[in-house]
């Protein structure tokens, strides 16, 4: 058997001629799309490094001619299929002084379909009888030479050769803004920032309502990212474990400030109703960053990676999320040779915290404990008004957190309604007299409100006085007679938007006896 025979074939002189023409003239000329130049030149390998291979190994049987097919079928198939092989067959070029940028993509798969009727070719060429004299030697080791010259020329550049044009249109790298893609470069005009509209600053520079990949100008430029995204996975657990993978079904198209460059990425879609704080571990070998637009690196609000050294414990990311707002979060291997399958924990921890007196937006009340009973329940909803268990109203000076109260009364005298927080108070005369009550608070307005109480079930209807502060800091005075064991219900309202948890109510409180 002489595998050398099938160099002389027309079938594996046009495929080595299309390989050599579709590298060197169609790629990157736009003639053609790239999709149909990437398969042209696999097709045609297909049909050349089989051969070669036989050749380099001396092969001269029937089984090593198939074996060799089918190796260059399993590693083109483990190139397409397998990430990490990729990446690990670019760096290795580059070691031995190749500069080979291998690409993953599961449908060149199929162009291996040819290895059938190349081997079935070969094999009939080889086993033929054929001239053994040194003009058809020096011919077949000449054609042999020259093939393998176009194999080296498609796959790498020299690094001695004064070139650096992966994507083969005519850029070199240095100056091309996408080198692994021959549609996007300076002379398409459709490099990011070139022309109308930038594709990663966040503005909409052209002014057509369509902002960096969403618009059409960067099709090309976001086409990878923007598949990257459309594999967005839903967080819907608040906490535990997250198990994910760098290595199935996964992109690489994305890149996070602190690392992930040209490394492969799982990117994780989350949104939250109230306001909750995130915190994730980078897993060993990656970095963790959190984005709001999935297309815009620019839209980035942190990055951590795991070989970032915390002096307080190990790296982990943490970041208040607003409600309604549509993050991404990335984990991105540092490089391709960390690319793997990880378990890492998270949480999502409400800010919103029922007992601690602050009113927060989820809240119908807050009166600092979670004690059923009262106005407010413990899980921070207003109940039935009973007024029972108001507080007694002491006398002397003193103050309380005014956002202890509840929402739950109004005043007439307040125009905004029920709206406001209130600090309410029950007062019993121990005999005949009058009841003066001052408040006071610097962070807010006042509203002062006394009902009398006429034996009503719940809390009094009919109000006795009612007055607004004039100017905030002065004190609000009222001087309320009672007869002997009379009960009133003093009620002060406070403007909410000015309160917050360290607000104070002033209180001065005096009860003169009426003189027998």
């Amino acid at each position: 058997m002489k595998p050398r025979n099938f160099l002389s074939h027309p079938l594996f002189l046009g495929s080595l001629a299309l390989l050599v023409l579709n590298d060197h003239v169609l790629k990157g000329s736009g003639l053609l799309p790239n999709a149909v130049t990437g398969k042209l030149s696999d097709v045609a390998g297909m049909f050349v490094a089989p051969v070669l291979l036989a050749l380099l190994f001396r092969v001269s049987s029937r089984a090593g001619i198939i074996a060799a097919h089918l190796a260059v079928g399993f590693v083109f198939t483990c190139l397409e299929l397998w990430p990490v092989a990729s990446s690990f067959a670019s760096d290795v070029s580059a070691l031995i002084g190749w500069r080979w940028v291998a690409t993953s993509d599961w449908t060149d798969v199929l162009t291996t379909l040819a290895l059938v009727p190349a081997a079935w070719l070969m094999l009939r060429e080889a086993a033929r009888a054929t001239d053994e004299g040194a003009r058809a030697k020096f011919t077949q080791r000449s054609v042999g030479f020259a093939a393998s010259l176009a194999c080296a020329a498609s796959t790498g550049t020299p690094e001695w050769q004064p070139t650096d044009d992966n994507d083969l249109d005519g850029f070199l790298g240095d100056v091309d803004c996408n080198d692994f893609d021959a549609l996007v470069n300076p002379g398409a005009g459709n490099c990011p920032g070139e022309g109308a509209e930038a594709c990663s600053d966040g503005l909409d520079n052209n002014g057509d309502g369509a902002i960096d990949c969403f618009d059409p100008d960067c099709s090309f430029a976001c086409a990878d990212t923007l598949s990257a995204c459309a594999l967005a996975q839903p967080l819907v657990e608040t906490e535990g474990v997250l198990i994910g993978s760098t290595v199935q079904n996964a992109s690489w198209a994305l890149e996070g400030s602190c690392g992930g460059a040209d490394a492969p990425e799982m990117v994780i879609s989350l949104s939250v109703l109230e306001p909750m704080l995130l915190t994730v571990e980078p897993p060993e070998g990656h970095v963790v960053y959190l984005r709001q637009d999935c297309t815009n690196g620019a839209s980035e609000f942190s990055c951590v990676s795991s070989e970032e050294d915390f002096a307080e414990g190990a790296p982990v990311l943490q970041y208040e999320l607003a409600p309604s707002v549509n993050y991404t979060l990335v984990f991105d291997a540092i490089d391709g040779f960390d690319a793997a399958d990880f378990e890492t924990p998270f949480t999502l921890e409400s800010l919103y915290v029922c007992g601690d007196g602050f009113l927060d937006a989820n809240e119908e009340c807050d009166d600092g404990n979670l004690e059923d009973g009262d106005l407010c329940s413990s899980v921070c909803t207003v109940t039935e008004p009973s007024c029972f268990n108001i507080p007694e109203l002491p006398l002397g000076k003193g103050e309380t957190p005014f956002l202890a109260g509840t929402v739950d009364l109004s005043s007439s005298c307040n125009a905004n309604g029920s709206s406001d927080p209130e600090r309410s108070f029950w007062f019993t005369a121990p005999a005949a007299g009058t009841l003066t009550v001052s408040v006071n608070s610097t962070a807010t307005n006042l509203w002062l409100s006394t009902r009398l109480d006429v034996g009503e079930v719940g809390c009094p209807s009919s109000e006795f006085s009612c007055i607004q502060q004039g100017i905030v800091g002065s004190p609000v005075s009222e001087l309320i007679p009672l007869l002997a064991e009379q009960r009133v219900l003093v009620m002060v309202e406070g403007y909410g938007p000015l309160l917050t948890p360290e607000s104070t109510l002033q209180l001065s409180v005096s009860f003169d006896e009426t003189p027998k």
